[in-house]
Order: structure tokens, then C-alpha cells, then sequence
């Protein structure tokens, strides 16, 4: 897959990532988004999986669910963090972290690294078993300009 990259990418690029990724065989990853189409994280993560897993690394794409009232939150947390002012009130809060838990019972969350994407799932670390591995969280969003004051 990394060869249709090709005369598109630099040589010097795709060498490097080579050499990375051997590095990393027989390593798991684990990424966690809230969406599998639409939106820039599952269009990278729909390249980025199977390229990793060309390279020998355990790569898993998981996506978790919640209710329409859970991702109005996420919204509010998403545009928060580019600078609209949102309140937000304690239930809220217990949504967001109460819908990450019921997730992390459905997902298997053992992994050498875990890359969060975006605020949705965030609480997952809450729930990590045995407190193994990385967790990274990838932020896609624009924060030049956060809200500074709730």
C-alpha cells in the first residue's frame, strides 16, 4: 500500500516511515474515534490502519456509540475548544463520562499504544485495564482560539 505513495510522497518520506515501522512489528494499536465515515479522522484512519498493518503492526479501529444527547455535548465540548462560548452543566459532564464507561465495556481497550481521536472519547482513560500501554490523545480540532471562561 505504502508504494502507491509513490512519486506523490518524497522517497526520502516513505523510507523514513519504512524504517519507523519496523520498529514498531508485533506492536498493538488501538485507535478510538466516534465516527467510521465522515470527518477527517476515519478518512485518515481508513488509510492509516491497513497501512500499518501492512508493516506487521496489530492495528485496531474502534468507534464507540452514544445517544443523540451524548454527542450534543461532544458538539458543545468541540465548539468550546474553538472558542464558542457553551455552558455546561454537572449532568453533562456525567453524560460524556457515563456513555465512555458503557463504551469501555463493549471495547477491548488492551493495546501497547491508544490513540483517543477528538473529545468523544476521552473518559475511556478512566477505564484503561491495568493501567498498560500509551494513550495519546489526538486532538483534530483547531484550538488557536479556545473559550478561555466557561
Amino acid at each position: 500500500m505504502l508504494s502507491q505513495y509513490k512519486g506523490i510522497s518524497p522517497e526520502g518520506d516513505l523510507l523514513l516511515i519504512e524504517r519507523l515501522c519496523c520498529q514498531l512489528e508485533g506492536k498493538s494499536f488501538l485507535h478510538i474515534n466516534s465516527t467510521r465515515q465522515g470527518g477527517g479522522v476515519a478518512e485518515i484512519l481508513h488509510r492509516m490502519i491497513p497501512l500499518l498493518k501492512e508493516f506487521g503492526i496489530k492495528a485496531r479501529w474502534e468507534v464507540i456509540e452514544g445517544s443523540p444527547e451524548f454527542f450534543d455535548v461532544t458538539k458543545k465540548i468541540h465548539n468550546s475548544l474553538q472558542g464558542s462560548p457553551e455552558i455546561f452543566t454537572p449532568d453533562m459532564w456525567e453524560l460524556h463520562y457515563e456513555i465512555n464507561r458503557k463504551n469501555a465495556q463493549e471495547i477491548d481497550l488492551e493495546a501497547d499504544g491508544v490513540f483517543i481521536h477528538d473529545p468523544q472519547p476521552m473518559p475511556l482513560i478512566k477505564f484503561r485495564p491495568d493501567k498498560r500501554g500509551f494513550w495519546f490523545w489526538r486532538c483534530h480540532i483547531d484550538m488557536s482560539s479556545p473559550q478561555r471562561e466557561p
